[in-house]
């Protein structure tokens, strides 16, 4: 089963959003959260579902990143909520056709004074999609946008955080999506892999 995109938003500075999950097989949901310069982000939810952190750094000198994601959200409208910070930034998305399991593979990399950044992961799965959270040092920043090889799947009204996906099947061994900024800012990206569902070919016999 192939992986595809189902839904995707973004919010600034609120800790909750109503968000839709399609009734598509296989779901996933990802959350990319750019919090405050301590790090006092303990969950995120959707709906009475908890997620599940991926990984956390911290933007240098400035704010804290968290890619969470769910396996089998349940499908239909709920709140996605953030804890543990009133007036954090984050981007969703949902997909289809992704094998319910942990990530395939996930890696943090940070940079300073950048224009350019990119992240990398060690991919073990056939036909796996990149999902990568990008937050930079927000004010004092130019613009996010997508370089080659990826696709911003979500970004805040600010333009200077989001979430990075392949936007299609990537090798295995080291691959990675990259970050285009504006002007040179101070950068954190969470990236991660995500394997598609295993389909049941059932059992085949031949007779003779």
């Amino acid at each position: 089963m192939a992986i595809a995109t189902d839904n995707s938003a973004a919010v600034f500075e609120t800790a909750t959003l109503s968000f839709t999950v399609g009734n598509g097989t296989n779901r996933l949901l990802v959350v990319a959260i750019i919090g405050d310069t301590s790090d006092n982000i303990t969950a995120a939810t959707y709906g009475i579902q908890s997620m599940t952190l991926i990984a956390k750094n911290q933007v240098p000198s400035v704010r804290y990143c968290y890619l969470y994601y769910l396996i089998n959200p349940t499908s239909g409208t709920a709140n996605i909520a953030v804890i543990g910070y009133a007036f954090p930034c984050f981007e969703v998305a949902s997909y289809t056709g992704v094998k319910q399991d942990v990530p395939d593979s996930s890696n943090s990399v940070t940079g300073t004074g950048v224009t350019t950044k990119t992240a990398s992961t060690t991919v073990v799965s056939s036909n796996c999609w990149l999902m990568s959270l990008v937050g930079t040092n927000n004010v004092s920043s130019g613009t996010i946008s997508a370089g080659a090889g990826s696709f911003l799947r979500a970004v805040d009204s600010d333009g200077r955080q989001g979430l990075l996906d392949s936007n299609g099947t990537v090798g295995t061994g080291s691959q990675s999506l990259i970050t285009n900024i504006a002007a040179s800012a101070n950068v954190s990206m969470i990236i991660a892999s995500f394997a598609p569902a295993i389909t049941n070919q059932g059992n085949m016999f031949q007779l003779f």
